[in-house]
């Protein structure tokens, strides 16, 4: 059973996570399909802040490069990455680049790939941290 600390802070990371996801599922039914693929990224990574933090009483690396977080999380939970995963995490990171003049412009079906690409990853993170949140991990 995780300790207690570490529950509270899967969860916030776990939150804040979902949250993040459906404010990109608003920018991708608003059309701003750039910014739904930045949110569903950061959701991403903060689904696996969130196996992270709840493998271990640590705070994560303040990194946003998803192959190494979903590394880090499958090492603390003694897993490895399944392929799937890690062609969503490696699609969702070549498209990832906060800052112009290599900042991308998103289409529609980019943003669809990066909806289904974060729900990969969420569905892996979501095993992971149920082991901390029970029922809480949706």
């Amino acid at each position: 059973m995780a300790r207690p600390r570490s529950r509270a802070a899967t969860r916030l990371w776990w939150s804040d996570a979902l949250f993040e996801f459906r404010e990109a599922e608003k920018s991708l039914r608003g059309g701003a399909y750039t910014t739904s693929v930045e949110k569903f990224h950061s959701a991403s990574e903060r689904f696996l802040k969130a196996a992270i933090v709840c493998g271990a009483r640590t705070t994560p690396e303040r990194i946003h490069y998803l192959p190494r977080l979903a590394d880090e999380a499958a090492r603390r939970h003694g897993t490895a990455v399944p392929p799937e995963v890690r062609r969503a995490l490696t699609w969702l990171q070549a498209r990832y680049e906060r800052y112009p003049p290599r900042r991308m412009h998103a289409q529609s079906s980019g943003a669809l790939n990066a909806k289904a690409h974060a729900g990969t990853v969420r569905r892996w993170a979501r095993g992971m941290v149920a082991e901390c949140l029970g029922r809480e991990a949706r």
